[in-house]
């Protein structure tokens, strides 16, 4: 896999120089030169942006990277140009921090789970029932709490461009093993994202822990080597995971967040002026993807959720699943983790 994205990204960045005469930047990186450079130094910068999610108008990785593109090539009279991947098309979430650590990839965006397997620095997102919903999660995303974990990023080399409230994680599962209440998960094999309080979260809920790596979940409900997986609505629907999991339980055990994460290697190999641009249009394009994702999640998703035939099960009352995982010493177990900053903010908001 390794080899095959270094040939991709040697043939973008071929591409790249060719198409700007030799004064474009290539592959993840720009065109070179020193950090701060002027901003009127003539060189176009070609940027390569990639997320997991196949491209669909209603996802909110879709409708960020285009709000994103859209506005750094306008307020930068198009020197810097993003070309965006979509679908897994250079490889995993995890490969794609790699690639941003390498400066081989200049953005991606990510489950904010996928950043813990490099830094602690916000693993508080992974923790199930941390926040009440999803209004406190976009009132902490703009906090200076939020704002000096981000930071704590730099020092893997990548930068922060901002955490993103993404809605309700909620479970699906195959055509059989409709989730209706807390007892129905017992022996499910779900597929969980990657990071030890999920793992444990789900077993202690009864069901059995399976970290996958994203690319693989679809085939693998298909062949029943699990039995679901939990997601949002707007990636439910986009990935057509309702073609192997029909059912679609709301049972919003965790805000999901995405992390919109930049090189640091490349940014710091931008004209000043650019980066400044590349930051204030991150920021920008993080509230258009929340806010679109939320009109979609309330709206058009439901009639689409129809419309696919998918088994929408509604619990009402949550309650239960987090004292499970209160009497399970979850959160005891995790508040180093999750850290003081956070619960404190959590506590007085």
């Amino acid at each position: 896999m390794k080899k095959f994205l270094s040939m991709v990204l040697a043939a973008l960045m071929l591409t790249a120089s060719l198409s700007a005469c030799g004064e474009s930047g290539g592959s993840g990186g720009s065109s070179g030169g020193d950090s701060g450079a002027p901003a009127d130094d003539g060189k176009v910068y070609t940027l390569q942006a990639a997320y997991t999610v196949a491209e669909d108008p209603n996802s909110q990785h879709t409708i960020k990277f285009n709000t994103f593109k859209e506005l750094v090539e306008e307020k930068t009279d198009g020197h810097v140009i993003i070309e965006v991947h979509p679908g897994g098309e250079l490889g995993s979430e995890q490969e794609y921090i790699e690639m941003l650590q390498n400066g081989e990839l200049a953005f991606t965006n990510v489950a904010s789970s996928i950043v813990s397997g490099f830094t602690d620095a916000i693993t508080f997102a992974d923790c199930p029932f941390l926040f009440r919903d999803q209004a406190q999660v976009i009132e902490f995303v703009h906090s200076d709490v939020c704002a000096a974990r981000l930071a704590q990023l730099e020092d893997i080399g990548l930068i922060g461009l901002g955490l993103s409230s993404v809605g309700d994680r909620n479970f699906l599962t195959v055509a059989n093993k409709p989730i209706t209440c807390l007892a129905d998960m017992k022996g499910l094999k779900l597929r969980t994202m990657q990071t030890a309080i999920q793992v444990e979260a789900v077993g202690l809920l009864g069901a059995q822990a399976t970290p996958l790596s994203y690319n693989e979940c679809y085939q693998s409900m298909q062949t029943n080597v699990i039995d679901g997986m939990e997601n949002e609505v707007d990636t439910y629907l986009a990935m057509r995971f309702y073609e192997v999991a029909p059912n679609y339980t709301k049972a919003g055990w965790l805000q999901l967040m995405h992390a919109f994460l930049a090189s640091k290697e490349i940014m710091e190999g931008l004209p000043e002026e650019y980066q400044q641009i590349i930051l204030e249009a991150a920021a920008e394009a993080n509230d258009v993807s929340t806010e679109k994702g939320m009109e979609y999640a309330k709206g058009a998703a439901a009639d689409k959720l129809a419309e696919v035939g998918a088994n929408v099960i509604e619990i009402a009352d949550n309650s239960e699943f987090k004292q499970a995982l209160i009497d399970g010493g979850l959160f005891e177990k995790y508040n180093d983790l999750i850290g003081q900053d956070v619960i404190d903010w959590v506590d007085q908001h």
